[in-house]
């Protein structure tokens, strides 16, 4: 087996590459098979709904036949496609729709969702979610992962391919977004495209049988060539997945031998796989022929069970790293910030993510937080400064309101807000951190200029925009 430093190099380098904002993850059954179940009882499941309907056991032989009556028996992706292909035809001789019993098998799984089950992919789920992936793409169909759910179609493949902001690097999911003078667009919410279709998609289609594949493929053209593009110019994380995918796996053949690939020598991007006990030379296979470095993590039995929390121990690993709240805890760890606002409540997003669950006019947390100390206008922040400076501690971020308009000025550099007025009457010498001014939108553009010219270093209207302005700012003074 590798060692495990080898593999936290590998997660080191995952990490950069998802922060840099260009790692797309590819989540296959894995993820949610506490809940959903494999493949194969998936079939097994739908051959029994079918069997109820004609009262004999005909569709769960025929599934037998391919698949066999053990789960160890060894099967190919092939034979899974056939078996599947198998029910659809049976449920077209009974004039019957195959999707209406995969929408009927899985909702009707319930009772086991409320376990530890349930409690393990709900987790996963969130700390998926946590991650700036620029997009997440799943082969999986059952609804279990959510987002701004995108259909596989052309104009999804565009909002994919041709690039955004940074902001989505700092969406996090549930996240409020204000309503902003520009339309936020869906790629910065990290869409969620189910490349096979979903239960909730137009006429509930999903890619589960031999044909299916093949429509897949071949009815839109502009599908192969997304995902030869995507894989082309992207990093990509296999989470959940088993290679089991054939045509996944060719394309991937494919780009290594067009990039002209050795031992990731050729220029395609790095890929990366979280996968159970690899063996060496399945190890070096990967990353030789399909340019995937390995992340691995053991797997033991648990009362009879594979226990596989190494991978939620890694999934945990990633989403501390490169969540929002992750990047920023750790940017601002044991830094001193000051934050003015008439009711602190409003801010209460911002202090979720920097790990602080309450809003008291003084927060001085242990562990990696930073330490926060809220005001609520001009003159108390300035007894915090002069506080701050005559106890040797002085403040490294201050984030103010822009506050209504204080009236007409007396003349036209006069200050107009609250803002503003912290900015031009508090001395440099007393003031000496960077402040970022965090407002409603509404005339986003001329509030800049005037910050700007008052001296502030950036102003935001949605929080992944001062979250990213956070990023910068520290970015600049830890280079001083």
């Amino acid at each position: 087996m590798q060692s495990d430093s080898d593999d936290e190099a590998n997660l080191s380098s995952l990490v950069r590459a998802i922060n840099e904002g260009q790692c797309v993850v590819l989540v296959g059954a894995g993820l949610t098979a506490p809940v959903s179940g494999t493949w194969r009882d998936l079939l097994f499941k739908l051959a029994d709904s079918l069997d109820e309907k004609t009262e004999d056991r005909s569709a769960s032989i025929g599934v037998q036949e391919w698949l066999g009556s053990s789960s160890g028996t060894l099967a190919t992706s092939a034979d899974y496609e056939a078996a599947a292909q198998f029910l659809r035809d049976r449920c077209a001789e009974m004039d019957d729709d195959l999707d209406a019993h995969v929408a009927h098998v899985l909702r009707r799984k319930g009772p086991s969702k409320k376990g530890s089950a349930r409690a393990i992919v709900d987790s996963r789920k969130r700390m998926l979610l946590s991650i700036p992936f620029r997009a997440v793409l799943t082969l999986n169909f059952d609804n279990e992962l959510h987002g701004p759910d995108t259909t596989a179609s052309p104009s999804a493949y565009h909002e994919i391919l041709r690039g955004t902001t940074a902001a989505h690097r700092w969406y996090q999911p549930g996240m409020p977004i204000f309503d902003a003078e520009e339309p936020v667009s869906p790629s910065q919410l990290r869409p969620v495209m189910k490349l096979h279709g979903s239960l909730g998609s137009p006429g509930g289609s999903v890619v589960l049988s031999w044909r299916d594949y093949g429509e897949r493929l071949y009815r839109d053209p502009a599908y192969m060539t997304f995902l030869r593009a995507l894989m082309s110019t992207h990093t990509f994380l296999y989470l959940g997945f088993s290679f089991t995918d054939t045509y996944l796996n060719e394309l991937r053949r494919e780009l290594m031998t067009v990039f002209n690939e050795e031992n990731g020598e050729g220029g395609l991007l790095d890929a990366y796989a979280v996968l159970p006990d690899v063996s060496p030379h399945k190890r070096r296979h990967l990353l030789r022929h399909e340019g995937i470095k390995v992340i691995s993590y053991p797997v033991r039995l648990h009362d009879g069970k594979q226990d596989h929390s190494g991978f939620d121990a890694t999934l945990a690993r990633l989403s501390d790293s490169c969540s929002p709240g992750g990047r920023l805890r750790a940017l601002y760890k044991g830094c001193r910030i000051l934050w003015l606002d008439p009711n602190p409540r409003n801010n209460s997003t911002a202090f979720r993510v920097l790990g602080i669950t309450s809003t008291p006019r003084d927060v001085l947390p242990a562990g990696d937080q930073p330490v926060i100390r809220t005001v609520r206008n001009v003159s108390e922040a300035t007894r915090a400064l002069m506080d701050a400076r005559e106890r040797g501690a002085p403040y490294d971020l201050v984030v103010t309101h822009w506050g209504h308009d204080r009236g007409t000025p007396t003349h036209e550099n006069a200050p107009w807000s609250v803002a503003e007025e912290l900015l031009s009457t508090v001395s440099r010498d007393l003031m000496n951190a960077p402040v970022i001014v965090f407002c409603s939108p509404g005339n986003e553009r001329a509030n800049r200029e005037r910050a700007l010219r008052y001296g502030a270093f950036d102003l935001a209207t949605q929080w992944f925009d001062l979250f990213a302005a956070m990023e910068r700012c520290r970015g600049v003074v830890l280079r001083r």
